[in-house]
């Protein structure tokens, strides 16, 4: 787990001389590194307008301090006031679901005309001018690109904006230049308009982008009406929406050229999905083995089968933001029939990110299903994904996660569920050509089979049951099923271990490294080992 980043806007320390004064400002900057808050959000942005750490007599150690830092802001944690919920001027401590939040709150604020004039926004952003204005909605936009999200960032503050339907009065506000600007710093150029015979052309063969829902059907709607579906306005808008929607395509600099607007929104307002298929729920388990090898490792799997970042303080304002943010706070729903299918409709949120409160960690038996994401990531899934578009627009990623839940039978009320609230599994498609990287190769020899989607998801998991035995001696049943405590938000994942639980043969190949900010997942996924109580 990566250490948050603690900020002191003003340190004030008096007394003593130079020397004492050094001492005195090298012990609170270690307290306020082991300092911790019980009760906050995992990854809230927590500030304190001020606190007052007493006395700090000579040689006073920096662990006796923190823990003086604990016990004062576990106090004022009681008052402590969620700022996307309502304003507050006069709490002493206030807290936005994540960095990310920090500019949703503040844009709608603003496009609701309400004034940003309480100390936590000066404390945020000093000297910074917070009205409504081009140049202010540019800063914005381009400075939530700072936190772990990267390129995603602007994309969840502009679904916040969508979903307010307050898209019409920021459209106003966003110029050519900022859209060029946002564009090329993602590593993409705009689209050169081509007519011939009065039609749009596209080199590549158009890309089938994910189904829009009504809100943001509506958003570009009126972006082309206003703009044209040429202007660099309307394709920046079309990639945050493409990019929401398949994360995977954050990674592929050639998909804005691949994009045609005009057909992505008729096939949305026709009610049209862009991979259609009759089977809903393709199969969960490992297809028929292709020889007995396999069979047998299919059938040992399946054996094997069972059922915060804290704030610190110091003498002043303290600013509190992790630097592995988390953008999405919808919470899973509590007291969930395990016969419900959780999977909402598409059409309202396709990853909302809701207020309130981030999600509470819940626990589950099959905590370790988070560390598929590193042992795919070193199956080179995501080189796969780059070289091969068809899959992101199959929502290959996706579609592989849930069949492998399925396999390992984790149930519809599990929180590891909640990474399929708003996924519609897609029926058996036949794949041709597709780049099987040498890796496979070599570890299941002849065995690989890539003719359609669920023969790809079955040659997957049967390389990564072949990964794990060659070199952690581990089934891939046995990987997942781990107990721990997992908090799923829109953008974040993070899971809690017991620290007696610590997996050496996983620690030798640095399966349990975080995985961090991870584009085909959309999420930033990190490990946490605490101790036991």
């Amino acid at each position: 787990m990566r250490q948050p980043e603690r900020r002191v806007r003003k340190l004030t320390l008096r007394g003593g001389g130079h020397v004492q004064l050094l001492q005195a400002r090298y012990v609170v900057e270690e307290a306020l590194r082991t300092a911790s808050l019980p009760g906050v959000p995992l990854h809230a942005d927590v500030l304190v307008r001020h606190l007052d750490l007493g006395t700090l007599h000579p040689n006073l150690p920096f662990t006796v301090l923190a823990h003086k830092i604990t016990a004062l802001l576990r106090h004022l944690a009681a008052a402590a006031v969620c700022v996307d919920e309502q304003s507050s001027p006069d709490a002493e401590v206030v807290w936005f679901s994540d960095p990310v939040q920090v500019y949703v709150t503040l844009l709608t604020r603003l496009l609701d005309g309400k004034a940003v004039n309480e100390w936590y926004w000066r404390s945020l952003f000093p000297g910074q001018d917070l009205s409504l204005q081009p140049a202010t909605i540019e800063w914005l936009l381009l400075a939530s690109r700072q936190t772990a999200l990267q390129e995603l960032a602007p994309a969840h503050v502009l679904q916040a904006v969508v979903e307010a339907r307050s898209w019409p009065r920021l459209l106003a506000f966003i110029t050519p230049t900022l859209a060029r600007r946002m564009l090329h710093g993602a590593g993409l150029s705009p689209v050169a308009a081509v007519k011939h015979n009065g039609a749009r052309a596209y080199g590549p063969k158009a890309i089938q982008p994910a189904p829009l829902n009504a809100d943001w059907r509506e958003a570009l709607r009126l972006a082309v009406e206003t703009w044209g579906d040429a202007d660099v306005r309307s394709q920046w808008l079309a990639w945050h929406a493409l990019v929401l929607h398949r994360p995977a395509w954050l990674e592929c600099r050639d998909c804005l050229q691949r994009l045609d607007l005009v057909r992505w929104m008729a096939d949305a307002s026709d009610g049209r999905r862009p991979v259609q298929g009759d089977d809903p729920a393709p199969h969960s388990a490992l297809g028929k083995a292709q020889n007995t090898t396999a069979a047998a490792d299919y059938q040992r799997s399946n054996i094997l089968r069972s059922a915060p970042p804290d704030p610190g303080a110091s003498a002043a304002a303290v600013q509190d933001p992790p630097s592995s943010p988390a953008t999405g706070h919808r919470q899973y729903p509590a007291g969930v029939d395990a016969g419900r299918d959780l999977r909402p409709d598409p059409a309202r949120h396709p990853q909302g990110r809701g207020k309130g409160a981030a999600a509470l960690t819940r626990f589950t038996s099959q905590a370790g299903f988070a560390f598929v994401v590193p042992l795919l990531q070193r199956l080179a899934l995501a080189e796969l994904l780059q070289q091969d578009q068809r899959l992101i627009q199959l929502d290959f990623a996706r579609q592989l996660l849930w069949s492998m839940a399925r396999r390992f039978g984790i149930q519809k009320h599990d929180p590891i569920w909640s990474l399929f609230e708003d996924f519609e599994p897609q029926s058996d498609v036949a794949l041709a050509d597709i780049p099987i990287p040498r890796l496979w190769l070599r570890l299941s020899g002849k065995h690989v089979s890539s003719t359609s989607l669920h023969a790809l998801i079955n040659t997957i998991q049967l390389t990564a049951e072949a990964y794990l035995r060659r070199y952690c001696q581990l089934s891939l049943g046995s990987l997942l099923n781990r107990p721990g405590r997992v908090s799923i938000t829109a953008t974040h994942w993070d899971v809690h271990f017991d620290i007696n639980q610590t997996e050496l043969r996983l620690r030798r190949v640095a399966l349990d490294t975080d995985p961090g900010w991870t584009p085909w997942l959309g999420r930033v996924l990190q490990f946490h080992y605490d101790h036991e109580g």
